[in-house]
């Protein structure tokens, strides 16, 4: 009699713990695609060609290169993080200054050279320099927009 009571007493403890596990298992998300037949596309990320990204300390003078090998647009961007002006110039391949201008402390210029601005190939150097031969720091990142 004692062995019929602990069989059902178990037997019942087995059911609950199993219909527990129903609701355990059901599905509760809300935005849970119905047709799991169904492929969703991602589109991709756009990931633009990094060509140089740093920062760069200086004592009076800096520099700092990069090669653009493409046919899409590229994108310039120079920060001067030091606390005095500096003087900048973005020579192109050929030797001649492609852009050039000067930053106060905290300004940063932007530019982005489009197709028809004939972009050449090659190694661009970027020579910083401040007046007073201080110590200077400034970011400079480049990136082809392929």
């Amino acid at each position: 009699m004692l062995k019929k009571l602990v069989v059902g007493a178990l037997t019942t403890g087995v059911m609950l713990s199993g219909a527990g596990g129903v609701f355990a298992a059901e599905n509760t998300n809300e935005n849970t695609n119905k047709n799991t037949n169904q492929i969703v596309m991602k589109k991709p990320d756009i990931q633009y060609a990094l060509l140089r990204k740093q920062t760069v300390s200086f004592e009076g003078e800096g520099s700092s290169d990069f090669v653009y090998r493409g046919t899409a647009d590229l994108r310039f961007h120079i920060k001067n993080r030091g606390k005095a002006t500096i003087n900048w110039r973005l020579m192109a391949p050929n030797g001649t200054t492609f852009t050039s201008g000067s930053l106060r402390s905290g300004e940063q210029y932007n530019y982005t050279f489009g197709k028809f601005d004939e972009t050449p190939n090659g190694k661009y150097t970027l020579y910083v320099s401040n007046k007073d031969g201080s110590a200077g720091l400034f970011d400079v990142a480049a990136r082809s927009m392929e």
